[in-house]
């Protein structure tokens, strides 16, 4: 893992509690199809879960997948809903609830119309279905879900965007929590808009923000629009620059203000730098407005957090040298919006992390993807950090014996799963009671699963590379 701290280290910046325990850390890859990518994450109290898209390489298409893992980044179940349509599926944010279980968004595309819907899909706490429904943005084309969120009433706000064939609008609806959809609107701003997140605010409205085109000056806007409680618009701001912007999150800060996160475009050097925004509840006074060009290539900002003290980014930010992406986790300053200090995790290839959330041992736990471990694909990326960002055992590929950097890939598999080694001759799988299922020979690196119910085992390695054990689940 390439780690580089500018500034500051983390360890002496944060304001963060003193633990008594060894923090658990972990760099993972989850392999499951050509392309996997990991977007949003929660942090539970005994693991994680988080969600994404996988490629199906039989269907060639995209399906969602959500994973529960362990404190230390062992699946303990993992589900591909392939049933939400026929066509490509992209999960995009996962959201705890409050009756239990999850609720995902995203967009499926349906191939018989030729267009794109926005869906929820509600889990239970073992990745069980409970419903799914899918949305049409009325005479829209092409609609899609960026970010759901459980309103104080136990409601599900949904944000996204709507297109047809004038132009494309900020769409914001709500449905029951049985999926029924109970209001929408429609935010036409410039004829070609998106929502990419939405907050409830203390009077009864929404703050979303996003990005809208500005037909005068030929580029997009980051845009902050302020809705009643009864859904009519208040007022709007939009992002300072030259070149394109646009907002992908937003936080009350510790003033009770808006703090967002984007990118806005250099003309003038040709890419787009991080860009942190804060201005007043009423969007009327920009108090700091901050591009951050990092390694003189593309930076983005893509979820921002505040812990009560400190406001943390995650995001990539691209080096030139190496031609490469790393992903990106910062300490800002709470006061004037500078940042402090910051850290990058990924070898080669691109590596970029969607979203971040806090862990109760005072850390981080950041999902993306990355194209490090495999060289040719990207795999779903999951980073366990301590209080100060850093990881004490980088690159995990689930070796209790230490002797051999063995991996098994896909995981979660369905019918046969492929070691990264040749040093290994015998296997025996493993019911997590310890049970041994099956054993045999290895055959050029290949191990037939398919007569496995599904569930979740230990495969147990040995040979000259010594002996080693790895979790894999059968789907």
């Amino acid at each position: 893992m390439k780690i580089f701290l500018r500034a500051l280290l983390f360890c002496f910046i944060l304001i963060k509690p003193t633990w008594g325990f060894a923090q658990v850390t972990f760099e993972k890859f989850y392999d499951t199809g050509s392309d996997d990518f990991g977007s949003s994450v929660l942090a539970l109290s005994n693991g994680y879960v988080f969600c994404g898209t996988v490629l199906d390489d039989i269907n060639g298409d995209y399906d969602v997948i959500v994973t529960r893992v362990d404190v230390e980044g062992d699946i303990i179940w993992s589900d591909i809903y392939s049933s939400i349509g026929v066509g490509d599926d992209y999960a995009t944010y996962i959201s705890p609830a409050s009756g239990g279980g999850f609720a995902i968004c995203g967009s499926t595309f349906d191939p018989e119309f030729g267009d794109e819907d926005a869906f929820i899909l509600r889990i239970d706490g073992s990745g069980n279905e409970l419903w799914q429904e899918q949305y049409d943005g009325g005479d829209a084309d092409m609609d899609g879900a960026n970010y759901i969120l459980e309103s104080s009433t136990g409601e599900w706000i949904i944000a996204g965007y709507s297109s047809d064939k004038v132009g494309q609008y900020m769409w914001v609806f709500i449905t029951d929590d049985t999926g029924l959809l109970e209001w929408e609107t429609f935010l036409d701003l410039s004829g070609d808009d998106e929502a990419n997140v939405v907050l409830e605010t203390d009077d009864g409205g929404l703050a979303i923000a996003g990005s809208s085109y500005d037909w005068d000056n030929g580029d997009y806007d980051g845009v902050l629009v302020k809705l009643d409680a009864v859904g009519e618009i208040e007022w709007s701001y939009y992002s300072i620059g030259t070149g394109d912007e646009h907002f992908n999150d937003i936080i009350f800060d510790s003033y009770g203000d808006f703090l967002l996160a984007g990118a806005e475009e250099d003309i003038i050097a040709g890419d787009y730098d991080l860009l942190l925004e804060n201005v007043d509840i009423d969007g009327s006074i920009t108090y700091y407005s901050h591009v951050f060009d990092y390694l003189a290539g593309d930076d983005e900002a893509y979820r921002v957090y505040w812990d009560g003290t400190d406001y943390f980014v995650a995001g990539y930010v691209e080096d030139t040298e190496s031609g490469d992406y790393d992903a990106y986790l910062a300490l800002v300053d709470a006061e004037n919006g500078e940042i402090l200090s910051d850290v990058l995790y990924g070898d080669f290839g691109d590596d970029e992390f969607f979203d971040f959330d806090f862990t109760d041992d005072g850390g981080f736990v950041c999902v993306g993807y990355s194209t490090s471990d495999s060289g040719n694909d990207s795999d779903i990326y999951l980073v366990k950090t301590d209080e100060n960002g850093e990881v004490s055992d980088p690159v995990s590929t689930n070796n209790e014996s230490g002797t051999s950097p063995v991996r098994l890939y896909p995981n979660p598999a369905q019918n046969e799963i492929f070691l990264t080694e040749l040093g290994y001759t015998r296997y025996g799988i493993l019911a997590l009671d310890g049970r041994i299922i099956e054993q045999g020979q290895v055959y050029d690196a290949r191990i037939d699963i398919a007569m496995l119910p599904a569930g979740t085992y230990q495969l147990l390695l040995t040979g000259t590379a010594g002996q080693t054990v790895l979790p894999f689940v059968r789907l």
